[in-house]
């Protein structure tokens, strides 16, 4: 099966919009209407917002259709991830401040086990090293985890996540 990879732009805030809720009905399981629809409010402008600046890319596989030409007709997403850009304050592991954080990464059942997720991840880190980031921090899933380590990420020996919620 032949699969496309791209980078989404601002024409796919509706299909990021989508694919992140896609990734939390995933995660966290399926979700009420009326939470998707507070989600995708937020979202859509986030989305919008994180394109324009370029703090947010989105690389997607997409399963390739023939069409006329070569081009794709209707393509469906296969897999996805999300890579953040963001400054902090320096540290040893990131003595600039020039952080990103991998969010999102999805392959799509009928899609798994083709290496989509590695290529996703890897264009997402090739996008990275071109911006001259020093660190990049994801969470891992029990399922993610060894792919994130073929990769070289490596589990944080001094900190270990832990949130707060306010709400």
């Amino acid at each position: 099966m032949d699969f496309v990879t791209r980078t989404a732009n601002i024409n796919d805030t509706d299909l990021l919009v989508r694919l992140r809720l896609d990734y939390l009905a995933a995660d966290w399981g399926e979700l009420p209407d009326t939470g998707r629809a507070a989600l995708a409010a937020q979202l859509r402008p986030f989305f919008a917002a994180r394109i324009a600046d370029e703090t947010c890319v989105t690389v997607i596989a997409e399963k390739a259709g023939p069409g006329h030409g070569g081009a794709l007709v209707t393509p469906e997403v296969a897999a996805f991830a999300t890579i953040l850009f963001s400054e902090r304050f320096a540290s040893p592991k990131a003595p600039d401040g020039r952080v990103a954080t991998v969010y999102n990464v999805l392959t799509y059942p009928a899609y798994r086990r083709q290496g989509l997720a590695r290529r996703v991840l890897g264009a997402l880190i090739d996008e990275a090293r071109a911006r001259g980031v020093s660190l990049i921090e994801l969470e891992a899933t029990a399922d993610g985890r060894p792919l994130y380590e073929r990769l070289g990420f490596t589990a944080s020996d001094h900190y270990t996540p832990m949130s707060l919620s306010l709400r």
